[in-house]
């Protein structure tokens, strides 16, 4: 069953889920979500635990530049759908795959946007998830019991769509 953003849940998503920062420091385990953090990753030599993208950035395609940076990450990669404003099935299994066999590419046709919440519900904790926050910097969440807690009713609050 695919989960569906709400506006009013939109609104709320607005505000980071950890703390903003304006670089990552990849100091611990670590988990990149969006093409920027990810390519800060690739082009720092950080090797994440599952790299998220899809291939745009602030909706503009980004630069051949950072998809070969990208490309050349280590890890088996995985392609799924995932619309704007959802969490399908497909992507929330590809993150666990992904985890139990990092490093894992997940190249997403859609957004990956509202990918972070399924990151923090099934990553370890201690995990470091970063996202970036348009015009603001990244957002670094540590995975813990509170955090996942916090992710999962989020997900529950959304709304259950058939694919």
């Amino acid at each position: 069953m695919t989960k569906k953003l709400t506006s009013s849940l939109r609104e709320k998503l607005k505000v980071p889920l950890g703390e903003l920062r304006d670089a990552p420091d990849w100091s611990s385990p670590f988990i990149t979500v969006g093409d920027q953090c990810t390519f800060l990753a690739a082009e720092e030599g950080a090797k994440p635990l599952l790299a998220i993208y899809d291939n745009m950035i602030m909706r503009q395609e980004t630069t051949d530049e950072k998809r070969k940076a990208i490309g050349g990450m280590p890890g088996k990669k995985i392609v799924v759908d995932n619309p704007a404003g959802t969490i399908t099935d497909e992507a929330d299994l590809a993150i666990r795959v992904g985890l139990e066999n990092a490093p894992t590419r997940i190249e997403v046709n859609g957004e990956e946007d509202l990918l972070v919440l399924p990151c923090v519900i099934h990553a370890k904790d201690g995990t470091a998830v970063y996202y970036g926050q348009p015009r603001q910097g990244i957002v670094k969440v540590i995975v813990n019991p509170e955090m996942r807690k916090k992710a999962k009713g989020i997900l529950l609050s959304m709304k259950e769509v058939k694919q």
